[in-house]
């Protein structure tokens, strides 16, 4: 694998059978993200970009094909390595945020170190709260902040492991236009200051200038715009 390449995947297919029909969510997908790039999914509901970033992510597995992050393949992993291979090398951003609303934004943040019984560097903590705008919210639970905020959170939360690739999916979904415009504009931020390799998923024609690639999905294949 060359040493800039940090993800990528090689003839994937994701089939499935409704009666007597084969369905293609996914059709023979090569390509590949580069270290430190922030690159885009678009096209419109359906098209397979979702299916897409959760086979890249590990959490669904392609009926045929491989997908390689951080140099370890993914093929023939069962649940239990997949899921230790996602909380340490990858980060993950939802529509929804999925905090756990008894855990204070601190908390939230820090579950993936706590779960993967791995130390907490104070430094970068502060430096990535800091570059969020939530280090004034740190002790509020979810209930106590905007949606904004919440996801700001979970960028947090899904960057706290220095992950190889941080995945997001319809990460402005839920917000009002302008906490999109700030998010995007963080993520962006978090991508030039960290070097965060960032792989998002969208909808929105409005955020395709923030991606270095930008690929679009119809018919479950990707292409290159």
């Amino acid at each position: 694998m060359t040493d800039n390449i940090i993800l990528r995947c090689e003839g994937v297919n994701k089939l499935y059978k409704q009666g007597e029909e084969t369905i293609y969510a996914l059709k023979d997908v090569s390509m590949s993200v580069r270290r430190g790039e922030f690159l885009i999914l678009c096209g419109k509901s359906g098209s397979g970009k979702s299916t897409l970033l959760n086979v890249l992510s590990g959490f669904d597995v392609p009926t045929a094909g491989k997908v390689i992050i951080g140099g370890e393949d993914m093929a023939g992993m069962n649940d239990r390595q997949r899921a230790k291979l996602r909380n340490e090398k990858i980060g993950f951003v939802f529509q929804s945020y999925h905090l756990l609303p008894i855990l204070t934004a601190r908390e939230n943040i820090l579950s993936p170190l706590l779960i993967g019984k791995r130390p907490v560097n104070d430094k970068f903590f502060e430096e990535l709260c800091g570059s969020l705008g939530i280090t004034h919210r740190l002790e509020h639970l979810p209930s106590e902040m905007s949606g904004g905020e919440c996801q700001r959170v979970a960028v947090a939360r899904a960057m706290i492991t220095q992950p190889d690739v941080l995945f997001a999916d319809e990460p402005t979904g839920n917000l009002d236009k302008k906490s999109a415009g700030e998010l995007i504009a963080l993520l962006k931020q978090a991508h030039d200051r960290f070097g965060q390799t960032i792989l998002m998923v969208t909808h929105d024609e409005s955020l395709l200038p923030y991606g270095d690639r930008v690929y679009r999905m119809e018919n479950g294949t990707p292409m290159l715009v």
